[in-house]
């Protein structure tokens, strides 16, 4: 008897075939048998497996000329409120970037996440990913600056040098701090008295 390994996608598959049953044929069509068979337990995975390649393929738009470059992937399926493209693989949903990247380009070592180069969140361009660690996509990304981008404060108040209270990288409007200073005493006024 021999052991033999055969690969099938996804799966190590291990055949035990007597030297008898090699003999009756060629090596190859022993082994081209033996795959099928072994495929034949994996054959309905194999199946799924292109099926949902194929669905994944459907949501990207490839049509130059979308995004900064021109060159973006656009996805045309589910987007998260964050606005990254999502993909439901097996009963979860996984971001189709990262399953586009390990699919063309490989592994995504630990410690590492993907960076959007073209800054566009739902593309899935492998090429437009770059691997970095999370401090560095932070530090390149655009948190916070929305809120930075405002000039007022939301009951209307200019953010000016003189009106601005600064705390780390925080920042609060000085008369809205003293408008709730002021309800805040009142309310322990009413206590103290009522």
């Amino acid at each position: 008897m021999t052991l033999l390994t055969v690969n099938v996608p996804g799966q190590v598959v291990r055949l035990v075939e007597q030297i008898e049953k090699l003999e009756s044929c060629t090596r190859n069509e022993a082994l081209t048998a033996m795959m099928y068979w072994a495929a034949g337990a994996a054959s309905r995975e194999l199946k799924i497996n292109a099926e949902r390649e194929k669905r994944f393929q459907s949501f990207v738009d490839k049509t130059p000329g979308q995004g900064p470059n021109g060159d973006c992937w656009i996805w045309r399926g589910l987007i998260d409120p964050k606005g990254y493209a999502r993909f439901k693989v097996r009963h979860r949903y996984v971001t189709a970037h990262r399953k586009m990247f390990l699919d063309v380009r490989g592994v995504i070592p630990d410690g590492l996440v993907c960076d959007h180069l073209c800054r566009v969140r739902h593309c899935v361009n492998p090429y437009h990913i770059e691997l970095v660690t999370g401090i560095i996509n932070t530090k390149r990304g655009d948190s916070g600056k929305w809120q930075q981008s405002k000039t007022h404060c939301p009951r209307g108040h200019e953010y000016s040098e003189e009106n601005t209270y600064r705390y780390r990288t925080s920042r609060s409007c000085r008369k809205c701090r003293k408008i709730s200073e002021m309800k805040s005493k009142a309310k322990r006024k009413e206590r103290q008295n009522g």
